[in-house]
């Protein structure tokens, strides 16, 4: 039991200590993924008879291509 709880009072300082020297180090702040995960928010409807809803998936906004097609 005493084992247990050194081993998680060593994890908790260790986290903390990776935590601070990831935040101080240059390389891994230009490597860091700065972008939130983006999730649509979820709306439910009920309906009460058949083909009474019509659904779609909505995407975007999509990056501006620097090279794109022209006709």
């Amino acid at each position: 039991m005493v084992e247990r709880i050194v081993n998680e009072v060593h994890s908790i300082i260790y986290n903390d200590d990776i935590m601070r020297c990831v935040k101080c180090c240059d390389v891994c702040q230009k490597i860091k993924l700065t972008q939130p995960a983006r999730h649509a928010e979820l709306i439910y409807f009920t309906r009460c008879r058949p083909n009474q809803l019509i659904t779609t998936d909505l995407a975007g906004p999509f990056p501006v291509a620097h090279r794109t097609l022209q006709s």
